[in-house]
């Protein structure tokens, strides 16, 4: 099968993304190429998750059924940049030639390759925006647990909520939720954070077709079938610590330099609790940042538009920066920070997003 390398390769990168590092097994960092009538498919399965793509291509009298790994193919292609190769197979090696040489590759037994999981007839299709799930992983991803012994908080949560899907994330210390008008799903699910990421990378089409089957989310796209890993496990009841009315203390600021304020302040922080506090009065608001016992200060005084209490609360600077960073709005656009009391978690939204919200739990330090 002869084909431009550069074409290949952009075939597969999205395939390519699947594959596990330092697997159990090394079947599992290898990727399953097989071409026949025209159609060249590539998959890969990792823990959990797994792809196949489809291209087509001119037909071959001599059909590739081969699993060789990732971390061969994928340089060996980079460097062949745009040039015409010859796709071959030799026992369990894939052979690419070009004008200049031949490269040999070695393979696994394809005996051995799991299966993937493809839409079945026994489940319910339906249909979903894939670029409306896209916007709903990646607004809320950030906050995602990576401590196992939660699973529940490992993953997003895609609660179908009446008309909408709220995606909702947490690590018990924020919250991100994002209200999605687009989406509709038959039932509530949790989407492994590892599977969420890299579905999202897919997530390029209007019109997806899914299922929900046992533990895995199953979708299908023209060219391109998927599943990813399903949590069964009861997600925190997360509406109950965030608060239903409107905090009496609100700062609106620009994104921007807020940003740089707090990264500034960052630099001066105790490294174990990354403190930094926020002290609001009347229109400006002091962000400061002590390290007692190396004797180093940040203080900046930034005019804000403050309406309510005046308020002095501290955030770990890693995650304020994170929570800024998500709202999505422009550098030059406002940011709103809500609060209610030192003790208890604040808002950061955009007044011109209201789909989206974070909270984040305050540090309890002495102010």
């Amino acid at each position: 099968m002869k084909i431009a390398a550069n074409v290949l390769l952009a075939f597969l990168e999205p395939v390519f993304r699947f594959s596990q590092k330092n697997p159990v097994f090394p079947i599992q960092e290898c990727v399953y190429l097989r071409s026949e009538a025209g159609a060249l498919t590539a998959t890969v399965i990792g823990s959990g998750n797994g792809i196949r793509r489809t291209l087509n291509v001119k037909s071959s009298d001599l059909p590739i059924e081969v699993a060789c790994p990732v971390e061969m193919l994928q340089p060996t292609l980079r460097e062949l940049g745009e040039r015409e190769i010859t796709l071959e197979q030799s026992g369990n090696h894939l052979v690419l030639t070009d004008e200049n040489g031949s490269y040999k590759i070695n393979g696994e037994s394809i005996a051995d390759f799991p299966r993937l999981h493809t839409l079945k007839d026994r489940f319910d299709t339906f249909s979903l925006n894939g670029r409306a799930l896209k916007r709903a992983i990646d607004s809320v991803v950030f906050s995602v647990s990576s401590d196992e012994l939660r699973p529940a908080m490992c993953g997003i949560y895609l609660e179908a909520d009446s008309a909408v899907v709220n995606s909702v994330a947490t690590d018990g210390h924020q919250i991100a939720v994002r209200k999605n008008e687009e989406l509709k799903l038959p039932s509530s699910i949790i989407l492994h954070r590892e599977s969420a990421r890299l579905l999202s990378t897919i997530l390029d089409t209007d019109a997806i077709d899914c299922q929900i089957q046992d533990n895995n989310l199953v979708i299908r796209t023209s060219d391109t079938e998927a599943f990813g890993l399903l949590v069964s496990d009861t997600f925190p009841a997360y509406k109950m610590v965030m608060p239903s009315y409107e905090a009496p203390c609100r700062v609106m600021i620009p994104k921007a330099k807020l940003t740089g304020s707090v990264k500034r302040a960052g630099v001066y922080s105790d490294k174990s609790q990354r403190a930094v506090v926020l002290e609001i009065t009347g229109q400006s608001m002091r962000v400061i940042s002590r390290f007692e016992e190396q004797e180093r200060t940040s203080e900046e005084t930034l005019s804000v538009d403050h309406s309510g209490p005046d308020m002095k609360i501290a955030f770990n600077t890693e995650r304020l920066l994170q929570v800024i960073s998500a709202t999505p709005v422009s550098d030059k656009e406002d940011v709103v920070l809500e609060f209610d009391a030192p003790n208890k978690g604040g808002y950061v939204r955009a007044e011109n997003a209201p789909e989206f919200k974070s909270l984040l739990m305050p540090l309890q330090i002495a102010l």
